[in-house]
């Protein structure tokens, strides 16, 4: 499989709202460059993808997930208190 295509694939799961792991993304499109994909949807193709980083078996690894604009224009702290006043 190309890096186009695998690309292609990584950002169609991605714009769905499904979160991806390297192991996810190694059996969904056999990518072993997850990161580098991340990467490139990033700063090329201006995607807001946030990277949440776990430990498992005291090895870390990042779980990607795309955040559409919308999202980002309308997130409120945690501690929002609507005013009635």
């Amino acid at each position: 499989m190309t890096k186009e295509s695998q690309r292609k694939i990584v950002k169609a799961h991605l714009i769905a709202g499904n979160k991806l792991s390297q192991r996810e993304a190694d059996r969904l499109c056999g990518t072993t460059r997850l990161a580098s994909i991340i990467h490139v949807l990033r700063h090329k193709e201006n995607m807001t993808i946030l990277s949440n980083m776990h430990k498992f078996n005291g090895n870390n690894y990042a779980v990607y997930e795309y955040i559409p604009l919308y999202k980002k224009e309308i997130k409120e702290p945690n501690n929002w208190i609507p005013n009635f006043s």
